[in-house]
């Protein structure tokens, strides 16, 4: 049988057809095909699908390929990011915001001040996160840990850098490190203020508080660098243009009180800066002295104007005390010297009637030390306000403790009314009279 078929396909194959029959056959079949078409559902070929129970097989437009990748990588490079930018400890997204966010930032900080800006900055990201946690009462130990070691390595980094600047410039790494002295004592009495869950779990800022403290104490310990009066001026004057901006930046938010808080204060830093241009020809180091103060003033009003939780905790006056103008100061002095007075002349009354011979004996002694200062503000009123108020304070002191120590012995009653103007007022009245208009001495 194999032998059959192979002489039959080497016979086939010798076998062709001539032109004209191929003709015929070629007829015959179109003829064929023509009046026997193939059913339209033959046309279609079908394609069996086949599905695997491990995935489905899903089709797609290319252009919702397109969107959705687009979409995909906007979510990744800014969505995230700005929702990451609101998380504290515990979150999801916080370690987007500590190890992305910050990161990338700090690759665009350049080396030196802005670098050194940048770190105490995150130190503060880091305190404001545990104050806010502390206020939902969520600061577990172990997060105010980690808040702790994170506050310590932010501030290590940025004496770092100051050690860094201070080899290149002197000045500028000596003004870092009493703007992180500043920062830190601010925050730290912030934290102390808000603590008022110091022994509910979850709420006290204790510890973290201490930690800022040491971190101050360490970087006052390493600012032994002088700063030329010429460089704190400058660079004063730079912040005040700042503060300026940042005043108006929160009027929307702030206060009608806290808004003239602050611009008394920021007139205060100018009026300091502008004395401290003349001083600086005759007493370098005095005007140094005042200058450094200002410069720590002045980042302590940054720091309230930025901070809402130090705004809301702290009194501006705790951190900042209003620096009194030449007429203030004699307002002030013409006020304390006239209770001073009234308060003496009640003394000089009572106090020989007394009985307790310890005691009226005590006072005696003291109401000529009360004149003394009067006599003082009195004198120096014309040529040093400054130390006018001070002397006519100390006397109102003297006499107000005096007077308070005869109530609790019940030895004065109701106070005694005089209807006499005391000689020292009309002194002061009249020495403070002929020196409204003059000049006086700038505090």
């Amino acid at each position: 049988m194999k032998r059959f078929s192979e002489q039959l396909q080497k016979k086939a194959a010798t076998i062709s057809l001539t032109a004209s029959e191929a003709a015929i056959l070629r007829e015959r079949l179109t003829a064929y095909m023509e009046y026997h078409p193939l059913p339209v559902t033959a046309v279609v070929a079908t394609r069996k699908k086949v599905f695997s129970d491990s995935f489905i097989e899903v089709s797609m437009p290319a252009r919702y390929t397109r969107s959705f990748a687009v979409f995909s990588i906007l979510a990744l490079l800014v969505i995230v990011p700005t929702l990451a930018e609101r998380a504290i400890p515990g979150d999801v997204l916080y370690p987007i915001k500590v190890q992305v966010n910050e990161e990338v930032r700090s690759t665009f900080a350049s080396e030196g001040y802005e670098k050194i800006a940048w770190e105490t900055k995150r130190l503060e990201r880091r305190i404001s996160e545990a104050r806010l946690l502390a206020k939902e009462g969520k600061l577990t130990s172990d997060i105010e840990a980690g808040v702790i070691a994170a506050v310590q390595l932010h501030a290590k980094a940025t004496e770092a850098e100051i050690n860094t600047l201070r080899t290149s410039d002197g000045e500028a790494a000596a003004l870092a490190s009493l703007t992180l002295a500043s920062v830190l004592d601010v925050q730290s009495a912030a934290l102390k203020a808000n603590d008022t869950g110091s022994t509910t779990q979850g709420m006290s800022t204790v510890l973290l508080a201490s930690a800022l403290d040491i971190a101050q104490a360490n970087v006052v310990a390493d600012n032994n660098t002088t700063v030329s009066p010429e460089r704190l001026i400058a660079q004063l004057e730079q912040k005040t243009t700042r503060g300026r901006e940042l005043l108006a930046s929160i009027q929307p938010a702030a206060t009608p009180s806290e808004i003239n808080d602050l611009n008394r204060r920021l007139s205060d830093i100018e009026r300091k800066v502008g004395s401290s241009v003349e001083l600086s020809a005759n007493n370098p180091v005095e005007a140094v002295e005042i200058l450094l103060t200002t410069w720590r003033d002045m980042q302590v009003l940054i720091t309230f104007m930025t901070d809402i939780d130090v705004r809301t905790n702290l009194a501006l006056e705790s951190l900042v005390p209003a620096v009194l103008t030449p007429d203030e100061e004699v307002i002030a002095t013409r006020i304390a010297y006239d209770k001073a007075a009234r308060q003496l002349d009640r003394l000089k009354v009572q106090v020989p009637n007394m009985e307790p011979s310890g005691l009226k004996d005590k006072f005696l002694l003291a109401l000529p030390e009360v004149e003394s200062l009067l006599q003082a503000a009195t004198s120096s009123l014309a040529t040093d306000s400054t130390n006018a108020r001070k002397a006519a304070i100390a006397a109102y002191d003297y006499t107000r403790s005096m007077v308070e120590s005869l109530r609790e012995n019940n030895e004065v009653g109701q106070p005694v009314v005089t209807t006499a103007t005391s000689t020292a007022t009309t002194t002061l009245s009249t020495a403070t009279s002929t020196e409204t208009t003059s000049t006086t001495t700038t505090r």
